[in-house]
Parts: structure tokens; sequence; C-alpha cells
């Protein structure tokens, strides 16, 4: 997945849920200049954050829902320093277990 610098100028909080295809994020620079939240949930083959996120300023929380252990364990602590909520959720049937 593409998010490019010509769209999304206003957008402001972001949710990528359940995109089972989904391996890649890449987001051009310059794009999405007012996020302040983004929310990925259940993307289970994505392998890791875009780079790209560090240069979003304006980005504040990051919220990682349901992700597999892998992913969690391999974020990128450079990265997710730059956002000062850092915010990660199992979902209700592993705390079941």
């Amino acid at each position: 997945m593409v998010i490019s610098r010509h769209g999304f100028h206003q957008l402001k909080f972001l949710e990528l849920s359940t995109l089972y295809d989904l391996e890649e994020i890449k987001v051009e620079k310059g794009a999405l200049p007012q996020l302040q939240c983004l929310r990925i949930r259940s993307c289970r083959r994505l392998k890791k954050l875009p780079e790209e996120l560090k240069h979003i300023s304006t980005l504040d929380t990051l919220e990682l829902v349901d992700m597999p252990e892998d992913f969690i364990s391999g974020l990128d602590a450079d990265l997710v320093s730059t956002v000062p909520n850092l915010r990660i959720f199992d979902s209700p049937k592993e705390r079941m277990q």
C-alpha cells in the first residue's frame, strides 16, 4: 500500500483494519501532514511500520491492535520513540487463553 503525498491532506485519524494481504505500507514524503492518530488492527501479514512515520510531526498516537507477536517484538525503537503515545492491545480472544 502506498499513501501518496497528493491525498489526505486534512486526514487526522487513519485506521487500517483486517487487511489480510497487506505486507508493506509506504508513505510518500509530505503525505498525511495533519495525521494525529494511526491505528493498525489485525493486519497479520504486515512486516513493519513505515519509516516515514517519524517524519509526520503531528502524529501523537499509534495504536497497534491484535497484531502478531513477531511484529510487536520487531518494532523499530527509534521510530516508535518519535510518537508520544504508543498503545498496544491484544485481541480479547488472546487474553482469555
